[in-house]
């Protein structure tokens, strides 16, 4: 976008959409902040990183995830030890989703 097509009215369209609240004093700060914003943005559309190549060895790779390793689980007593709300061998917590299907007579 062209820095010099930001003005009061843009700047109140961008407030409606973001359903902020600008008044009329903080209006003009608010042109040069985002005239500052374009200008910055726009130079991110310059060339200016040089073409790099990426290269990745094989042979240096090395495997930082652990091997599998059968472990004992944890007793049913040590699992509900602080918990308030149990059903049976599983943890009762309040029903989150309605039931909207009608129910079949």
């Amino acid at each position: 976008m062209n820095i010099d097509k930001i003005d009061q009215k843009s700047v109140e369209r961008i407030a409606r959409l973001a359903n902020l609240k600008i008044n009329k004093n903080e209006m003009s700060q608010f042109v040069q902040e985002f005239k500052q914003i374009l200008k910055f943005l726009n130079k991110l559309n310059e060339p200016g990183v040089p073409e790099t190549s990426i290269k990745f060895d094989k042979k240096k790779s090395v495997n930082f995830l652990r091997e599998d390793e059968i472990e004992d689980s944890l007793p049913i007593s040590e699992v509900f030890f602080n918990s308030n709300n149990r059903q049976n061998n599983f943890f009762a917590v309040p029903k989150m989703i309605k039931n909207n299907q009608k129910k079949e007579k």
